[in-house]
Order: structure tokens, then C-alpha cells, then sequence
């Protein structure tokens, strides 16, 4: 059994008197957190531990997080549950910048904390010098914090005439959003100084964004991920 117990506190200083309202934005959080591993049987080890958050501006926040693993020779099973919370930061909140590939995009002051429930299996398979891993997921966001494409009219004016763009985007809390997927992982050892390896992942994410001039809700693909991606790899 072992038992870790630490304490956690990050400050963040955003100075960028052109594109923050007041030249400055400050945010911090802190947190306490605690987890216990142990093994009721042999082969099964339990981790289960709570995180409490205290943030600035959206006070306190209690998550727990629960994993399992059970080991059965050449093959080792693995499930969790952790629950997330994000804050916004002082860019996602305050910041604006215009670029020639994202357009204008805007921080948004009315943005909520971010809250998750991840679940995840996986098995992991050894036959002699070769490790296969398979594992899936599934993470349901609430408020999930993204930017999105927002018409032109809903930027401030004075922007507008500014940077004259033709893209504009903000930071917005998604409704109804998740992410799920596998991850698929070979390792060959073929010596003691060579290993080679491959990867696979698939990705799907998707949330709702409320349209305000339409009064309705219009799902889009989360900005920022890709459905799939791969790797290879060599070490000696």
C-alpha cells in the first residue's frame, strides 16, 4: 500500500497591453490532492484518489479518479474513471490576436469551467519479445472550452474596422460535447539495444455550439484534433 499526498499552486501573468482590455490578466489555482494504491488479491492493484481545486475566480472543485489493474500472466487489463475541471485561462478569457490562418479571435469573459467524466479499458498482450497494446476511451465534457467560428457581426466593432478580417473566432463553451477513441501500440525488442515500435490512434470529437442570431444548436468537430494519426519508431 502506498499512500501520496501533495499540494499543487500555478499563477498565470498574460501581459499584452494591445490585445487585453487592461494591458494585464492574472489567474491562479491551487490544489490538495491524495491517492492511495493498494492490493486487496494478488495480481489486482486498486488507485483511487481526490483532487480538490481553488481557483480565483470559480472557487472550489472536488474531482476523484478511480483505476484497476488486473494481471493474468502474459496479458495485463486496465480500467479507469477520473473526473476533469478546467478553469479558463487568462488567453481562453482576455486575449485578442488576428492571424493570416485563424482570422481574428477573441477571448470571452462569460466562459465557465470546463468539467469531464473519462473513462478508459485497455489490454496489453506480451508474447516473448513483442508488447501489443489495445485501449478505449470515452470522455464526456461539460462546458468544453474551444474556439469557434462566430459570424462577423457578433465581433466588436472597432475590431472589425480594425483588422478588416474574413475569419473571426472565439473561445466558447461546447454543449453535449465528447471525445472517444482507440489507440492501438506494438514494441519489438529485438535486442537489448534495439527496440522498434508503431502506433495508430482514431479520434472522434464532437460538440454543439449555440447560434445566437438562429436560435439553435449546430454540431462541429472540435477544433484542433485530427480522426487519425500514426508514428513509427527506432532506438538503439
Amino acid at each position: 500500500q502506498r499512500l501520496s499526498i501533495g499540494y499543487d499552486y500555478r499563477y498565470d501573468w498574460l501581459k499584452a497591453p494591445q490585445r487585453v482590455d487592461d494591458g494585464t490578466a492574472t489567474d491562479w489555482t491551487q490544489a490538495l490532492y491524495a491517492q492511495d494504491e493498494w492490493s486487496p488479491v494478488e495480481k489486482l492493484n486498486i488507485t483511487a484518489g481526490l483532487r480538490l481545486d481553488h481557483n480565483q475566480q470559480f472557487g472550489l472543485h472536488l474531482t476523484p479518479k478511480l483505476s484497476a489493474m488486473l494481471s493474468l500472466g502474459d496479458v495485463t487489463l486496465r480500467t479507469s474513471w477520473a473526473q476533469g475541471f478546467k478553469s479558463p485561462t487568462p488567453k481562453e478569457l482576455h486575449y485578442r490576436y488576428n492571424s493570416n490562418m485563424a482570422g481574428l479571435c477573441l477571448g470571452n469573459t462569460d466562459l465557465k469551467p470546463q468539467t469531464s467524466n473519462y473513462f478508459s479499458l485497455s489490454a496489453e498482450y506480451w508474447v516473448k519479445s513483442i508488447s501489443i497494446s489495445l485501449t478505449g476511451y470515452y470522455n464526456k465534457v461539460d462546458h468544453m472550452i474551444s474556439l469557434v467560428k462566430i459570424p462577423l457581426s457578433q465581433a466588436p466593432g472597432e475590431l472589425v474596422i480594425q483588422y478588416q478580417p474574413q475569419l473571426v473566432q472565439q473561445y466558447k463553451n461546447l454543449e453535449d460535447a465528447y471525445t472517444c477513441g482507440v489507440d492501438f501500440n506494438v514494441k519489438w525488442n529485438i535486442s537489448k539495444e534495439i527496440q522498434i515500435g508503431g502506433s495508430y490512434s482514431y479520434l472522434q470529437a464532437k460538440g454543439s455550439v449555440y447560434d445566437e442570431e438562429k436560435d439553435v444548436f449546430h454540431r462541429i468537430i472540435i477544433n484542433g484534433t485530427a480522426h487519425h494519426k500514426g508514428s513509427a519508431s527506432a532506438t538503439w
